[in-house]
């Protein structure tokens, strides 16, 4: 298990080493509903990163909310171009602020679309919320459970956020405390390994025995906005202007010039 602490910009942090001494991963709050972005995201990062500590970023759902997809691209764009060493979180909490059916449907959709653009995720929420709302209705995603006083019947598998009015060395009032499981280590960013992209029709069957060759799914970028700072390979079929992201691009001089770049690029053994 890993000692970690959450916060936001209503916690006072006043010394990033001190905090190393005791604690290995910072879950800093990134975004709340489709308009709020921590104001001490941006400054804390930076800090965080240099005194050696593990960081994580979370999103709080807005309470009752219709706008998954909305919320998570918020979420997304805010940590776009920070490195994470964790996965990604979703906060939703608190039933009486929440319709079951509305948690359910909103749980889904935002860890389906954050999932979509390359991300790992999970869930944080109290003991409760999980046993009476999504228990059973949302996919197995790692689990950060709150209970105060009394250990949640799925700690260790799951992390556990044991204390909300922690009082530690490097902070100035309450912190929430954590014993965070490992499992949430290593997939907050660059998850998915290789996709084809294109930006235009004629270019898929080219696209399509690269994709074949590589196992991985094709983005045809004139139908599909695509976030491709998650990808560790992006390989570009065809013409056009392709992302910064692009790790190589293979084309000919018309479309069957490019199914044979493609065939020559696979014969090569992707090289």
């Amino acid at each position: 298990m890993l000692n970690g602490i959450d916060i936001y910009e209503g916690d006072n942090i006043s010394d990033w080493d001190l905090i190393k001494r005791n604690y290995d991963v910072v879950i800093q709050k990134a975004t709340q509903g489709t308009g709020h972005t921590d104001r001490l995201l941006s400054y804390r990062y930076p800090k965080i990163k240099n005194a050696g500590l593990k960081i994580g970023f979370y999103h709080f759902a807005s309470y009752n909310s219709t706008n998954p997809i909305d919320e998570a691209q918020h979420f997304l764009n805010a940590i776009k171009g920070l490195e994470s060493d964790t996965i990604l979180f979703l906060d939703i909490e608190i039933e009486d602020k929440w319709d079951k059916q509305i948690a359910i449907n909103f749980a889904n959709a935002f860890i389906k679309y954050v999932q979509s653009q390359g991300y790992s995720i999970g869930i944080y929420t109290g003991y409760y919320f999980y046993k009476d709302y999504l228990k059973g209705n949302i996919p197995q995603v790692p689990l950060w459970i709150a209970s105060y006083g009394k250990q949640p019947p799925t700690y260790p598998e799951d992390s556990w956020q044991y204390s909300e009015d922690g009082q530690i060395l490097g902070a100035i009032g309450n912190v929430d405390l954590n014993y965070f499981n490992e499992n949430i280590l290593n997939g907050g960013t660059k998850k998915v390994k290789n996709i084809v992209c294109i930006n235009n029709s004629v270019d898929e069957r080219a696209a399509g025995y690269l994709a074949d060759f590589l196992q991985c799914p094709i983005i045809n970028n004139a139908l599909v906005k695509f976030d491709y700072s998650c990808v560790e390979n992006v390989y570009c079929v065809g013409g056009g202007q392709f992302t910064d992201h692009a790790k190589q691009i293979i084309k000919g001089q018309d479309r069957y010039g490019t199914c044979q770049a493609v065939l020559d690029f696979i014969k090569n053994g992707g090289k």
